[in-house]
């Protein structure tokens, strides 16, 4: 009867041995992640000249044995060469996962250290750790690096100053944009013409950072999407820098194609030159019909606008969707909202 083979780890490194413990014979020493695969163990042995084989050595039967042994030679040939993916195929699944898991910089750790193959892949993707989220800052100074120059998706949801103590900076007796950046934050302003994406709470140190760097020196040009999420109840000193940091984003606003707001009410103008627009109006202070006529005011001064989506509560039952799909402005205002926002 055989021996039964077990698996033992030897100073961190896989090798085989026979499980009996009366025997000292050790199968094989090579580490797991060294050993040819059976794909390329099959065609070793199939390349084998009938003497390396040990099959049998008599002259007469060596050549019907090479023979019969050429159809698992073309297969393995054939086999080989795609047991690894492309590289632009791995990438992408890479891409499809990150996306899934919103892009945890954790996770998109953890998926590199599955492997050298995967490390040395994603390595050669600086677009997989382009997206920065300030909320985990022991994680952003090497996700830069690793980014090289690829377009950065700027994250930063978490809420690091209160409403009052932002009210204050937007002073004008106050220190504004006097204060210095937050230790756990590095500078953006060597970045900032390679930022495309900004996704950011309202009360985020890092808002208010890059609205410094905005106002000392207007350099976002590749800056395509802006989303802002306000989460604070409604009150008059939020409105009031709601209002002052909508001053500010004009300043970006030219290069700026997709905006989505959470519970934030700027003026019309602010949205002028943009092609797609999202408000969502999650407090239930704003009503519909204070909602359909800020709509009504954003239409007749946005010309370049062809998308607008507005979801808000009318309700207690829940959140209705209104979407306008933007083919000709001035037809635009008399259509009747629809439930049919993505």
């Amino acid at each position: 009867m055989d021996t039964p083979v077990s698996v033992t780890h030897d100073d961190g490194i896989d090798s085989l041995r026979f499980a009996d413990p009366h025997s000292n014979f050790k199968l094989k020493d090579t580490p797991l992640n060294q050993r040819p695969t059976d794909s390329q163990a099959m065609l070793n042995f199939a390349k084998a000249t009938p003497q390396q084989s040990n099959l049998d050595d008599t002259p007469g039967k060596q050549q019907p044995i090479s023979t019969a042994l050429r159809p698992t030679r073309s297969h393995c040939n054939t086999l080989i060469p795609i047991a690894r993916l492309p590289f632009d195929i791995m990438a992408r699944i890479f891409a499809d996962i990150l996306h899934a898991l919103r892009w945890n910089m954790p996770e998109v750790v953890a998926l590199a250290t599955v492997c050298q193959d995967w490390y040395s892949t994603m390595l050669d993707a600086p677009y997989l750790w382009s997206h920065i989220d300030f909320d985990q800052p022991e994680f952003v100074q090497p996700f830069i690096q690793r980014s090289c120059n690829s377009p950065l998706h700027i994250l930063d949801r978490g809420p690091r100053m209160s409403i009052m103590d932002i009210c204050i900076s937007f002073s004008p007796t106050g220190p504004a944009y006097s204060k210095p950046t937050p230790p756990s934050m590095i500078d953006l302003e060597p970045y900032t013409h390679r930022i495309q994406t900004l996704d950011l709470s309202l009360t985020s140190s890092c808002l208010q950072h890059l609205l410094k760097i905005i106002r000392l020196s207007p350099i976002l040009p590749q800056l395509k999407q802006l989303r802002i999420t306000h989460r604070q109840n409604r009150d008059r000193d939020a409105q009031l820098h709601i209002n002052a940091m909508a001053v500010d984003t004009k300043i970006i606003s030219p290069f700026l194609d997709t905006m989505i707001l959470t519970d934030m009410i700027w003026h019309a103008s602010s949205y002028a030159n943009l092609r797609k627009l999202s408000l969502t109006f999650n407090n239930p202070e704003f009503t519909s019909s204070q909602v359909l006529d800020y709509v009504n005011s954003i239409l007749t001064q946005s010309p370049r606008l062809q998308d607008l989506c507005v979801r808000f509560w009318n309700d207690p039952r829940g959140q209705t969707k209104s979407h306008f799909p933007t083919l000709s402005l001035p037809l635009l205002k008399n259509l009747p909202p629809t439930n049919d926002c993505p």
